[in-house]
């Protein structure tokens, strides 16, 4: 599979999730007014905690006239893709 199409379909997914994101994609107290039963052993370091992120770059092929928005700090073409989670994933 090309970089292209590869392209082409995590558009469709990230729509996708998009789609999801105010009905199925939410947390369980939008208000975040207690601290998770997980994270009461480590009190009070991680108290007020939502959650974690990370990002990493996925190699892309975007058209000559588009390179420069996508070109990363190593001179290659990717796309910025950041992941957040909270503690129930």
């Amino acid at each position: 599979m090309s970089k292209g199409s590869v392209s082409k379909k995590f558009g469709e997914v990230l729509e996708a999730l998009f789609s999801f994101a105010h009905t199925v994609i939410r947390p369980k107290d939008e208000n975040y007014s207690t601290i998770h039963h997980k994270l009461s052993k480590y009190s009070p370091y991680f108290d007020g905690c939502l959650g974690a992120l990370d990002g990493t770059h996925v190699p892309v092929e975007v058209s000559c006239n588009e390179r420069d928005d996508y070109i990363n700090r190593t001179g290659r073409t990717t796309h910025n893709v950041l992941s957040i989670c909270d503690f129930d994933m």
